[in-house]
């Protein structure tokens, strides 16, 4: 039982790292970008964990190339 814990956890934390580090990749349209994001989302809710939306808006935000960061 123990075993398949730490798969879970190592699952839970590989989707924490994705979102986090999750960039708009240059020639992406700002939907596909919204999109793989949600699907990113998703992938976490599907796990268990629930990101807020506040921090949902401060990581697409993050995510969006420096010039758009002014906004």
């Amino acid at each position: 039982m123990n075993l398949y814990q730490n798969n879970n956890d190592q699952v839970k934390m590989a989707l924490k790292d994705k979102i986090h580090k999750f960039m708009m990749e240059k020639g992406d349209m700002t939907l596909v970008y919204l999109t793989k994001f949600t699907q990113c989302r998703d992938e976490l809710g599907s796990v268990g964990i629930i990101v807020s939306k506040e921090d949902i808006v401060s990581l697409v935000l993050l995510g969006l190339p420096k010039r758009w960061h002014s906004y």
